[in-house]
């Protein structure tokens, strides 16, 4: 019903709505996609070289819940901490796991070019 109604919406821009993403979802990928684009600019770059961009992942790890990432212990970690911190929490968690990956996302992205 929910997605129905988002993509009749008139407050939400139409290539929002067709995406499948859920609102929070979109602001989330966004979000975290500006904050890579300033804190981690070669991160950026790698994603932009590849021609991917970072809310595809960011996207895949939030509708997953980082099952097959994370260890359980860690997944269950990240849930509790989401429930009681919020969006903010669950934006900068991506961010550092995205920084965390930098050494190996440059590795791959000059390997590949």
């Amino acid at each position: 019903i929910w997605k129905q109604r988002l993509v009749k919406s008139q407050a939400i821009k139409p290539e929002i709505a067709s995406s499948g993403l859920t609102l929070v979802h979109y602001n989330a990928c966004y979000c975290v996609e500006r904050i890579i684009q300033k804190v981690l600019p070669k991160v950026s770059c790698a994603f932009r070289t590849a021609g991917m961009s970072p809310t595809h992942i960011v996207k895949r790890w939030l509708t997953a819940c980082f099952v097959n990432i994370l260890s359980w212990n860690e997944i269950c970690n990240f849930v509790l901490l989401s429930v009681s911190e919020g969006a903010v929490y669950t934006i900068l968690y991506c961010v550092a796991v995205l920084k965390h990956l930098e050494p190996r996302l440059l590795k791959h992205s000059t390997h590949h070019t």
